[in-house]
């Protein structure tokens, strides 16, 4: 999905917001740990387990915290969306693929 084209966009976000809802108990990002998801990053901002949400991808801002310049799409994951997986998400060992 890509950040520059709004429907993509905007896909990636419901996505991205569905991963991070919480539960209809209360657990917080509960479809991100189901599914061993660690990190997500998108359009220069990224989530990573045990954060409130998602806040800036470090790589695209300066110290200073200005948006670095001559970033590439790829670079800011602005052309995708990068998910980690925990080892057990990527053997498809959670609760998620358990049922």
């Amino acid at each position: 999905l890509d950040a520059s084209r709004p429907a993509e966009r905007r896909a990636a976000r419901a996505l991205i917001d569905l991963w991070l809802a919480t539960d209809r108990v209360g657990n917080e990002h509960a479809l991100a740990r189901r599914m061993g998801i660690q990190e997500i990053i998108f359009d220069c901002r990224s989530w990573w387990s045990g954060s409130d949400g998602m806040g800036k991808y470090s790589t695209c801002f300066t110290e200073r915290g200005k948006p670095r310049k001559n970033l590439s799409a790829t670079e800011a994951h602005r052309d995708h969306i990068h998910i980690g997986l925990s080892r057990a998400g990527a053997r498809m060992k959670t609760s998620f693929w358990a049922g």
